[in-house]
């Protein structure tokens, strides 16, 4: 969790502040002084320097990327609101009880330049008036003998792939270069670096680099059946609530999915469903690590040896997860699918994904897929397809495994921050029964109003995505599917929010979020 407030700086209100000071804004609450020709410039400028410090008075400067935005005082404070005044580029604003609006068209004057964060630098500090910009969200920095300063994010995304990637820049520019000087870019030793590595990190004997996650479930099924494991018609039991890659891929190899309902309280697969959706043709069971938590379970395991199905994972959310006995996602099961799309815990530069296994001629069959279906050169087994991961790619995987469980370490700190503090009836929090065996890819909540409260963070400067909107079971390209009912699915398909997410986060967008949330009715 990142504490880097670089963007802003902290600067005493003086003169120069003010004249500096830009903003246009537009509300009929709020009229220009200049607009009044009673009221003279010196008589503004003495609204500021004149007064001396009391009890219910407070100046404030904005500051974003060291200029300032707006310079503003308040006095006779009333619960937050009072006699409001301010200068704002060459105008000057007087307004009662306008406080808070105030306050809000400046931080969406400063969302729509693309700012992330604000600060205040607070003249005449008191209680009351600090507490006025402790309700609008603002978090104290620090104090001295006259100024207390205090900072707010006003736009968070939901997830700065930028400001990952600067955590490791360095090591990441250092191995592109390495590829670009090496004139060789598919197929080369950075593939065999990684697909090594990686099997070493999840704990299995093989891994195999392919073009996406998609392409890696797809070859994962379709060895099987070249392998005669299973045919084309057999069944594949899948959740319900899963992104529609672990779908497609089983219907791409001509076998017909399985939907299972997911266990409200962990969002997975509900194991006490699936050995009755078991019949003669099923021949395997694809578990989806979704959001970042283990779908794994000792009974999952046992029913699949005991009806000998064969146990594939759709590993493309859960990078460096683990089970309760220590073993990682994407070695649980008979073979995995991984997904190293950007913004994975894992992520490459673009597309990417891998198949880990135990199995030798699984691998060998899924490499020789990926290769057009060639084991040799110009010499086809199979008709395959050119999915191949290249070599940048495979580079920067290489430099991004070395951190990634100190990645996972943070993302788990943002999920405690998150669990600890959010303190809202309407917004159900995810249970975290066992640390290790979540990666928080996504923070998902459930709210039965979330396009309500998706709406009110978009509307203070939150990014937040719907993980996913609809079911696959609902999408025209299974119209067929259309007419069934999945009732727990639908559920989260309608209520769950995924809440801004990343190692990158700083602690001011955290207590941002959650004060917001707090704050929602």
């Amino acid at each position: 969790m990142s504490s880097n407030c670089s963007e802003v700086s902290l600067v005493p209100f003086d003169r120069n502040f003010l004249e500096r000071s830009f903003l246009w804004l537009n509300d009929p609450e709020i009229r220009f002084l200049t607009d009044t020709p009673a009221v003279t410039r010196e008589a503004q400028e003495a609204w500021f320097a004149g007064l001396p410090a009391r009890d219910d008075y407070a100046v404030w400067g904005v500051l974003a990327e060291d200029e300032p935005v707006g310079v503003c005082g308040i006095k006779h404070i009333d619960d937050g609101e009072g006699e409001y005044f301010g200068y704002i580029g060459e105008k000057a604003y007087w307004g009662r009880g306008v406080g808070r609006r105030m306050m809000a068209l400046t931080e969406g004057k400063a969302r729509e330049r693309g700012l992330r964060r604000l600060c205040l630098t607070v003249l005449h500090a008191n209680e009351r008036a600090l507490g006025l910009y402790g309700k609008c969200g603002y978090h104290n920095v620090r104090s001295d003998e006259k100024y207390t300063y205090m900072s707010k994010s006003v736009m968070i995304p939901y997830c700065s792939l930028k400001e990952i990637t600067a955590l490791h820049a360095d090591e990441i520019h250092e191995a592109v270069d390495r590829v670009v000087d090496s004139g060789w870019y598919l197929q080369g030793m950075e593939n065999k670096r990684f697909e090594q590595e990686y099997a070493d990190y999840i704990g299995t004997k093989y891994c195999v680099g392919v073009a996406n996650g998609l392409d890696a479930l797809i070859w994962i099924i379709r060895a099987y059946l070249e392998m005669g494991v299973m045919q084309k018609g057999d069944e594949v039991i899948v959740p319900a609530n899963t992104y529609i890659a672990s779908i497609l891929a089983i219907t791409e190899n001509g076998l017909t999915p399985v939907l299972v309902e997911p266990d409200i309280e962990t969002l997975e697969i509900d194991d006490r469903l699936i050995e009755d959706a078991i019949t003669p043709r099923t021949k395997a069971v694809m578990i989806v690590h979704l959001y970042g938590r283990c779908a794994y379970t000792d009974k999952i395991g046992d029913i699949c040896r005991n009806h000998g199905l064969k146990l594939i994972e759709d590993n493309a959310q859960a990078h460096g997860c683990r089970f309760k006995s220590g073993k990682r996602t994407g070695s649980l099961g008979d073979a995995a699918g991984h997904s190293f799309y950007p913004g994975k815990n894992l992520g490459a530069f673009g597309d990417g994904g891998a198949v880990t296994t135990d199995d030798e001629e699984l691998a060998k069959v899924v490499r020789t897929l990926a290769n057009y279906g060639s084991s040799k050169k110009y010499v086809f087994d199979y008709c395959g397809r050119n999915s191949r991961l290249d070599e940048i790619q495979a580079a920067i995987l290489s430099a991004k495994l070395k951190h990634l469980d100190e990645d996972n370490e943070l993302r788990r700190q943002v999920a405690r921050y998150y669990l600890e503090h959010i303190d809202n009836p309407a917004i159900t929090l995810p249970q975290v029964p066992d640390w290790n065996a979540n990666v928080f890819h996504i923070f998902p909540v459930l709210c039965e109003r979330r396009d309500d409260l998706q709406q009110y963070l978009k509307d203070n400067g939150v990014q937040t995505l719907i993980h996913y909107p609809i079911p696959p079971h609902k999408q025209k390209c299974y119209a067929d599917w259309n007419g069934w009912s999945f009732p727990v699915s639908e559920r989260i398909h309608r209520e769950e929010l995924s809440l801004p997410f990343s190692p990158a986060l700083t602690a001011d967008e955290i207590r941002t979020v959650v004060d917001l949330l707090n704050r929602w009715k």
